[in-house]
């Protein structure tokens, strides 16, 4: 089968964007007769009433069918065309008949068919179309159409009528083939060039890994031997003030090479390890983990928690890893005696995960950069001297994983308060 021939995957959302059109055509239906009034038209009003009717309870009928049960999309789009072609053809019936120069609203189902399904389909409710004008134009000629005066288009024959009707569906049928199918090549290389460059991204990442991780261990060699030295060795003041700086120098480029691991890991994965998951209790044993740390700064960690919490599906480790640079980076950029609140939220769609401190906040200029990789505000250098600027990349990295966000809300001198969220099961 060929890309042009094969049916196209129809999101959820087409299915339900044609149930919630069809409620506007039963409300056109029900005010036609109104509506055609001033033209001199005057359609029955109770056989118009109930046509809406009709259409209305199979629209809720398709409605209540694509809620309930697992229905294929592609099937749920087919009963609707199929439906309202039937439905269209009644209404003509009572409003013109051939002549009705509305007709080529059947063209529209046409399309919806070529975009949204295949060329194949399209050609076909074309015929189906054709199908249904010539049954109206064989009521008409038999003298049981029901035809309202000043609503005919003319005197025209009812073969030449149903001739340009037949070409006009077949056209359309043709160019929504042509422009979907050069729509879905293109889409087509646009995966192809994202798998691509997807494949690229995690080779990089595997280099950056195996380097990073080389780095790493001779890093702990490193420190482990000027931990030694600081130890044992009998050494001058200076000399040893000297190894001091040296050793400090090296846990902050260690945690930059860590961090750096870290995100290259979790890139070069791809797809994560997933299962159900209870937020609440990674978020206690992250800040169990970090209160010695917050403790060395005198800074109070305080935890609020919902009862009941939703589960949620993901992947624990880098989650964990997540909330705890959220943390890290609050208690590095406050001073020492504040509190950073941590309070999780829910409800039926979203979890919201939420750090706020007291610190020094970050400046207007640098929000939309702070989750880029390796930046760091002016602020933040002189503060601390270290830090990788990977941490809330990860974070973002992360967020997104999981199809969820970080938003982060801050004022110079006043805290900050960053946002984690993600969708509940």
């Amino acid at each position: 089968m060929s890309e042009e021939t094969a049916p196209r995957p129809v999101a959820q959302w087409g299915v339900r964007w044609m149930i919630r059109l069809r409620w506007v055509a039963v409300g056109g239906i029900a005010a036609a007769p109104g509506l055609s009034r001033p033209f001199g038209v005057s359609l029955p009003a109770t056989t118009f009433l109930a046509l809406a009717g009709v259409v209305a309870a199979y629209n809720a009928f398709l409605d209540l069918w694509v809620r309930r049960e697992r229905v294929v999309p592609e099937v749920a789009i087919h009963a609707q065309i199929v439906a309202d072609l039937v439905a269209l053809t009644a209404v003509f019936h009572f409003a013109g008949g051939i002549r009705n120069p509305l007709l080529p609203i059947y063209g529209f189902h046409v399309f919806i068919a070529a975009t949204v399904l295949s060329r194949k389909a399209s050609f076909s409710y074309a015929a189906l179309g054709v199908a249904l004008l010539a049954l109206l134009a064989a009521s008409e000629q038999r003298g049981v159409l029901v035809q309202k005066p000043g609503l005919e288009r003319g005197q025209e024959s009812i073969g030449a009528i149903l001739a340009g009707q037949t070409g006009i569906l077949f056209v359309l049928a043709y160019l929504g083939s042509v422009i979907c199918g050069v729509l879905r090549r293109r889409e087509a290389d646009l995966r192809a060039l994202n798998r691509s460059l997807g494949e690229q991204d995690r080779a990089k990442s595997q280099y950056v890994l195996m380097l990073s991780h080389s780095i790493l261990v001779r890093l702990g060699d490193i420190e482990r031997a000027l931990q030694s030295a600081l130890r044992d060795a009998d050494l001058p003041d200076i000399p040893r003030g000297m190894l001091g700086r040296a050793e400090r120098w090296l846990r902050s480029l260690r945690a930059f090479v860590e961090d750096v691991l870290n995100l290259s890991r979790i890139r070069a994965a791809g797809d994560l390890a997933r299962s159900y998951l209870y937020l609440p209790r990674i978020v206690h044993q992250v800040v169990q983990d970090l209160e010695p740390l917050a403790a060395e700064r005198s800074i109070e960690l305080s935890v609020r928690i919902p009862d009941h919490v939703p589960a949620l599906h993901g992947n624990a480790q880098v989650l964990s890893q997540a909330i705890g640079n959220l943390l890290r980076n609050a208690i590095a950029y406050s001073d020492p005696g504040c509190r950073i609140e941590i309070s999780l939220a829910a409800d039926r769609d979203d979890l919201k995960l939420v750090v706020e401190d007291r610190g020094m906040g970050i400046a207007e200029k640098d929000l939309p950069h702070i989750f880029e990789e390796f930046y760091r505000a002016e602020e933040a250098r002189q503060r601390d001297g270290g830090g990788s600027g990977v941490g809330l990349t990860i974070v973002k990295y992360v967020a997104e994983l999981h199809r969820g966000e970080v938003l982060v809300e801050s004022e110079e001198g006043k805290g900050s308060r960053f946002t984690l969220r993600l969708p509940a099961l």
